[in-house]
This record gives C-alpha cells, structure tokens and sequence, in this order.
C-alpha cells in the first residue's frame, strides 16, 4: 500500500510541476516538489530506499517531460541516497533539520544540473550567473515547500502509510 501513495505523491507532485507552477514561476523558475518530496521520503526511510525513491521519481519525470533519460534521475538519486544517509543520525520531528537537509542538497543538485546542462545542452550561461538566477531562488522555495510539506509527511509516516518498518526516533 505505501508504493501506491508514494506513486501517487510522485504524480500528484508532477502535475502540480508541470502544470500550476510551471506558469506561477517567478523568472522561469519554480520549485521542483518532486525533489522535495524525495528528500522527505528519503528523510523518513534509509539510504537505499532514498536511492531508489530518487532513482524512480527521477525516472518518471525524465520520461513525464521528455529529457534525456538520466537528466532529472542522477541529482534525485544522489539527493536520496545522501538523504537517506542522514536519516537515521538526525531528529526526524524538528521540522528545523530537513529544511537544512533540502537547503544543502538543492545547492548540490543545482551544481549537478549546472553540469548536465552543460554536457547535455551547452547553455551560453556561467555558473555564478545560473547560481544566483535559478539557484537561490530554488533554494528559497525548497525551503518553504518543505517547511509545508514535511509536517505532513512526517505525520502519514507515523501512521506507517509510506514505510512499514518500525520508525526510529533517532
């Protein structure tokens, strides 16, 4: 049942991407959730299981926006693996700790992205220019959508809805 509302996180986040904020964005830039809800998930789970929650919403939104297979999948599998990692050495109830976890690895997927744009796209645009026109002003959603949504998450993870291994609370 967890792979399904997972699934459904997946889509529902993809939608709203792709549609709604994909023409709210300020300056062509908006937040990518699906990375959020990955980081999230990965938060509640393990390294592993981070990588493959990257791994497959990465996927899905490769073949959802048409890039090319492995753009959007590498920066969201290293984000869950790295999330993942964390997880077990963090206090998953303070809101505070995954908004720094999404803040450090949106930084780092925006230098992965920079570095696959440039291998896949050869874009005429430096990096310090890409860092303070797309970077910061993701970073800065990132941060508000996972101090929404992380709540939420956390809360449907104490109800085992995600992940039916017995939580721990370290």
């Amino acid at each position: 049942m967890g792979i399904i509302f997972i699934f459904g996180l997946f889509v529902i986040s993809l939608v709203i991407q792709g549609s709604v904020l994909a023409l709210a964005g300020t300056g062509g830039v908006h937040p990518d959730i699906l990375f959020v809800v990955v980081v999230a998930l990965a938060l509640l789970s393990d390294g592993k299981r981070g990588a493959l929650l990257g791994f497959s919403a990465g996927m899905l939104q490769d073949i959802v926006f048409a890039s090319p297979i492995g753009f959007f999948t590498f920066g969201k599998m290293l984000a869950g693996l790295l999330a993942g990692l964390l997880a077990h050495e963090i206090y998953r109830d303070f809101v505070p700790v995954p908004v720094i976890v999404v803040t450090v690895l949106t930084v780092l997927n925006e230098a992965v992205t920079y570095l696959l744009m440039n291998m896949y796209f050869n874009p005429q645009v430096t990096f310090i220019h890409y860092l303070q026109h797309f970077s910061l002003p993701r970073v800065a959603m990132h941060i508000l959508v996972m101090a929404i949504a992380y709540p939420y998450l956390y809360t449907a993870q104490k109800r085992r809805m995600f992940f039916h291994e017995p939580e721990s609370t370290g």
